[in-house]
C-alpha cells in the first residue's frame, strides 16, 4: 500500500483522471462517461499501488473534515470518490 501526503498529490491525482490541468474541461464529463486513457507508466503505477493511503485535515470544512459518524468527508473526499470511479485506484484514509 502507498502512503501518500495528500496535500501535494491532490493536483497530481486530479491531473492523472484528467480532471484538472492544462486543457482540462472540469465538468464536461459525466459520471459513467468513457473512461479515462492511461499511458503505460500510469497502468503500470496503478497495478503497482492499487491502494493508496492519504492523509487529510479533520477540522478544514468545506474541504476537508470528519463527520459526525467520524468518516472523511468535504469536497477533498468528494474528489477523491471520483477519481475512484475514473480509475482502479482506492483511497483509505
Amino acid at each position: 500500500m502507498a502512503i501518500v501526503n495528500y496535500s501535494r498529490t491532490l493536483a497530481v491525482l486530479l491531473a492523472f483522471a484528467g480532471l484538472a490541468g492544462p486543457g482540462s474541461n472540469v465538468g464536461a464529463q459525466t459520471p459513467g462517461s468513457a473512461p479515462v486513457e492511461f499511458t503505460a507508466a500510469e497502468r503500470s503505477f496503478i497495478q503497482r499501488h492499487p491502494v493508496i493511503r492519504h492523509g487529510y485535515e479533520p477540522d478544514w470544512p468545506p474541504f476537508e473534515f470528519l463527520d459526525e459518524s467520524g468518516a472523511f468527508s468535504g469536497v477533498a473526499a468528494d474528489y477523491l470518490r471520483y477519481v475512484e470511479r475514473k480509475t482502479a485506484l482506492v483511497f483509505e484514509a
